[in-house]
């Protein structure tokens, strides 16, 4: 499912202050952050004010530079992008966890969920990602809960 936009002007850094404003308020309920990437040289076009809290780098530091600044590695990197870009190519749509890092070099696990976005400028990567960190560690006192449950009722028996 290949989505068409039809703006006059192209999406890359949305260069009238209008384009930003709409971007912004689109963005404003979400948890998710949210990133523009073009999608032949897997550049920052633009991102979400979520983004700057989850990944802690300032707009400045992000815009314009590639996404694999983003992930603890390269292959990190290769290993995410090889695999989504076949996929978002033929359908248009990717989900998947991966780990990313955040400007002090803390790794994170999240989701991410990519669209790809076809306009008459080029074509876009629109990804929003989701940090799962609390997820996992309600996951894992959870896990230890039942093991510890499980454990005392075995010893009570």
């Amino acid at each position: 499912m290949e989505l068409k936009h039809s703006a006059k002007l192209p999406l890359s850094a949305f260069s009238s202050p209008v384009d930003r404003k709409f971007f912004t308020a689109l963005c404003k309920g979400l948890v998710q952050a949210v990133f523009i990437i073009e999608s032949n040289s897997l550049t920052v076009v633009d991102w979400s004010e979520n983004a700057e809290g989850l990944f802690n780098f300032s707009r400045d530091e992000i815009l314009h530079q590639s996404v694999e600044r983003l992930f603890p590695d390269r292959s990190g990197f290769e290993r995410v992008h090889g695999r989504t870009l076949s996929v978002l190519r033929g359908s248009g749509f990717w989900r998947g966890e991966g780990e990313y890092r955040r400007r002090d070099g803390a790794v994170f696990t999240a989701e991410t969920t990519q669209i790809w976005l076809s306009t008459d400028h080029g074509d876009y990567i629109i990804a929003l990602v989701r940090d799962l960190s609390e997820t996992k560690e309600r996951d894992e006192i959870v896990h230890w809960l039942n093991e510890e449950l499980a454990r005392r009722f075995d010893e009570s028996a």
